[in-house]
């Protein structure tokens, strides 16, 4: 197998409905899209959705990145399926770093591993499942499994929430994940959010890092008592620290999403003894491969794990967050494949959003299990570059 092309896109793609938490508003997608192919034709997809509140890198950063590896995509002809593992297991970009908390190149690195793997799997005729059953560990891999997704509730005014929280309601999901952004007022719109939802509904709180320790301890005071399955990130970076305080105190379990971004940031936290459970995005954590050791981590540890979503993903990562969701037990929620309730148009095919209840059954066949409309792909496009080998 060897490396003919590699094409970079920067796609945007409008929003049906705005979507906003303490961090950002969104009102279309923002991902870089990833293309590498045989001379016979034959291709993989991969995606990455840089935060630069989260991993430091933007859309133009990740270009940068993936420009300046081109030598490594190039090199990259392994003889068989093993090979191509190994290969990937070792995959580092130059930019990467080793420190907890600074900026890294996870969304480029998503997006090179998911083409590449998505491609050895198509030519060397070898499913995903299999690719999982490599990388987890025996603990938690399982067949892939049918998925039960939970919802995302946006910021904004208290009659949106509260129509929001009822359609979901109605829908049927068991998990609801609610983002606050005031310190003061949400803790009133909980109140009314949870009667919305009903007490036999998990909720889960988000805040993004956007309170001061104060402000979180005085918002903790204020929904103490509503059932809260979990806090995602209630401090801002500065105040990391303190989350144990903040633990002892009210006993409520914390959520790393923003602050965890490598396997160094996992030590650090659980050398803290500063979260209770790890929200595992692909994009943000550097794809398949560093998401898996991080489970691993969290096992070794007794740290609870959850896998995560950016906001505006398309198919082709919702499809990789559906193989991994699938093949590994013990995940305490599971975000994404919002796909046609928030894009207003997608790039692949078959159409692999999640249906009633947040119910969606495994992927299967070879590859990602999506294909990519690469007509669709063109008219998204606002940047793109082709690299031949």
């Amino acid at each position: 197998m060897k490396i003919a092309r590699l094409t970079i896109y920067h796609i945007e793609i409008p929003f049906k409905r705005r979507f906003a938490h303490a961090r950002a508003e969104r009102t279309r997608s923002d991902s870089v899209v990833v293309k590498v192919s045989l001379e016979n034709g034959l291709a993989g997809f991969g995606e990455g959705c840089p935060r630069s509140y989260v991993t430091g890198e933007t859309a133009e950063s990740v270009f940068s990145v993936i420009q300046d590896s081109k030598e490594k995509v190039a090199s990259f002809s392994p003889a068989n399926f093993a090979e191509a593992l190994e290969i990937l297991r070792s995959f580092r970009l130059d930019s990467e770093k080793k420190r907890p908390r600074l900026p890294s190149s996870n969304a480029a690195r998503c997006a090179l591993e998911l083409a590449l793997l998505d491609l050895s799997s198509k030519c060397f005729q070898r499913s995903f499942a299999e690719i999982l059953e490599t990388l987890l560990p025996q603990d938690v891999f399982q067949p892939p499994r049918p998925v039960r997704y939970s919802a995302v509730i946006s910021t904004g005014s208290l009659s949106k929430q509260i129509t929001t929280a009822l359609a979901m309601r109605l829908f049927g999901f068991r998990q609801i994940k609610v983002k606050v952004e005031d310190s003061e007022n949400d803790a009133k719109k909980l109140r009314l959010l949870r009667r919305t939802l009903g007490k036999k509904k998990e909720m889960r709180i988000d805040i993004n890092q956007a309170f001061s320790f104060d402000q979180a301890v005085r918002f903790f005071e204020g929904i103490s008592d509503l059932q809260v399955a979990g806090v995602e990130e209630p401090l801002v970076g500065q105040e990391l620290e303190r989350l144990k305080e903040l633990k002892v105190r009210f006993g409520l379990p914390l959520i790393a999403d923003e602050s965890l971004v490598t396997l160094e940031d996992a030590r650090y936290l659980a050398e803290g003894d500063l979260m209770d459970i790890f929200d595992i995005r692909l994009s943000k954590c550097g794809g398949l491969m560093p998401s898996a050791a991080i489970i691993e981590f969290a096992l070794k540890n007794g740290i609870g794990y959850g896998l995560g979503s950016h906001v505006g993903e398309t198919g082709i990562l919702s499809a990789a967050g559906r193989w991994l969701a699938s093949s590994v037990a013990g995940l305490k929620f599971l975000e994404g494949s919002y796909d046609r309730f928030l894009l207003k148009e997608n790039i692949t095919f078959p159409d692999i959003t999640l249906g009633y209840g947040g119910k969606a059954p495994p992927l299967s066949g070879l590859g990602l299990g999506v294909n990519v409309d690469e007509e669709a792909l063109e008219t998204v496009a606002t940047r793109k570059e082709e690299i031949t080998f």
